[in-house]
């Protein structure tokens, strides 16, 4: 578990939902368009290419 008082990354963050099933590719990419985490970090992410 986090501590309360750690921040996580967007990356983080959104790597978490992923494996939760709580987002969906499309709105990764949306994420990599608006500049919110890059394109490398959608394929971490995902395992997918951008």
């Amino acid at each position: 578990m986090r501590k309360e008082n750690e921040v996580m990354s967007n990356k983080e963050r959104l790597s978490e939902r992923w494996t939760q099933g709580r987002i969906s590719e499309a709105m990764l990419r949306v994420y990599v368009r608006k500049g919110i985490i890059t394109k490398a970090d959608f394929e971490e992410i995902c395992g997918k290419k951008y």
